[in-house]
């Protein structure tokens, strides 16, 4: 009984493998025929993620040059963050030295208790 069902799982796992095959085979053959719709949809794929990459790259340029440039709102709001964190009067210093004492707080390494690292 027990040789009998290890036989049918056995004949089952090859017929499952090879259909598994089959199905490999043909994804393979889809992605190679320039005709299939799923290479033409991974080519479509391809030059999407390319263009987003390329706007991507300028959007950082972009950002840069705004961080650079003196005349830049981004770099006025930048300097004006700075300065406030810098101003022991402000919300920013106050949240910024909050988090500073956190850190620091925290045991050197991992699986330490904080008072034994001290």
């Amino acid at each position: 009984m027990i040789h009998q069902k290890f036989d049918f799982l056995k004949s089952y796992a090859h017929e499952k493998n090879q259909d598994f095959d089959k199905d490999l085979n043909t994804l393979e053959k889809q992605i190679q025929d320039k005709n299939s719709n799923l290479h033409k949809n991974l080519e479509q794929l391809k030059t999407y993620t390319h263009d987003k990459k390329k706007d991507l790259n300028k959007e950082i340029e972009y950002l840069k040059t705004q961080v650079n440039d003196k005349n830049s709102d981004l770099y006025k709001k930048l300097n004006e963050l700075e300065t406030k964190a810098k101003d022991k009067n402000s919300d920013i210093y106050r949240e910024l030295k909050h988090i500073k004492d956190i850190i620091e707080s925290q045991p050197d390494q991992p699986n330490k208790p904080a008072s034994l690292s001290k």
